[in-house]
């Protein structure tokens, strides 16, 4: 309780500007929630809940673009810690921006070359590293969404093991290949091959699973149907 002798606490100045600051940018971004009809879903998504569907799978990806948006913030709520996502913007697959995520939810700063762009977010990890809830974006003042693109004519789905995963497909020669930073899903063959074709892309695939057996208890013909694997 205060009372008329209670001493005052002011921030100082700089405090106060941030504090303002940060709220004006909660005020004015804008969340597009994950079942937002702007947003494409490639490969076996998990829709238990539409507003924030579920990556399980490597080479899950979400397509949409944006406009009047010089930046923008990915909302992911991850398992473990463990993933990794490849962002391509506008087709630079030269120049991807590589998230590497936290666990829990966290937005992630998406600069943007163009003030009108469209994105491919791509799961590069395995079903081993848990599951990525995507929570949508969140969108500067005045930024909007484009409509989709429409889908590929053809699709093509990959059922395999750690090749098919792109395990260790960017570790360096003669050098271990477990690093979740060298697994690399949008650089399998699969994937290479979805994209040459101009098809829509989906992956079933763990290292070390086999149709009899596999270097752990599950087999394929276990896996194989699951959302969540």
């Amino acid at each position: 309780m205060f009372t008329r002798n209670t001493p005052i606490r002011r921030l100082p100045l700089w405090a106060a500007l941030i504090s303002a600051l940060l709220i004006s940018q909660s005020l004015s971004a804008e969340l597009i929630s994950g079942d937002d009809p702007a947003f494409t879903y490639y490969g076996r998504v998990d829709f238990s809940d539409p507003a924030t569907p579920a990556f399980n799978w490597p080479g899950n990806y979400v397509e949409f673009g944006v406009e009047n948006a010089d930046s923008i913030e990915l909302v992911l709520d991850d398992a473990r810690g463990e993933n990794l996502y490849q962002v391509i913007v506008n087709g630079n697959e030269a120049e991807p921006i590589v998230i590497d995520c936290e666990a829990g939810e966290h937005s992630y700063t998406l600069d943007l070359p163009t003030s009108t762009s469209r994105l491919v977010v791509f799961r590069r990890t395995e079903t081993t590293t848990g599951q990525t809830l995507f929570k949508g974006i969140e969108l500067p003042e005045g930024g909007t969404m484009l409509p989709p693109a429409p889908r590929p004519s053809r699709k093509i789905e990959i059922y395999g093991d750690s090749i098919s995963c792109g395990m260790g497909n960017e570790a360096p020669d003669e050098g271990a290949d477990n690093d979740n930073a060298q697994k690399n899903n949008y650089m399998a063959y699969g994937a290479i091959t979805a994209r040459n074709l101009d098809a829509e892309y989906s992956c079933i695939a763990r290292s070390g699973i086999g149709i009899i057996t596999s270097w752990f208890p599950q087999t394929m013909p276990e896996l194989y149907n699951r959302a969540d694997p």
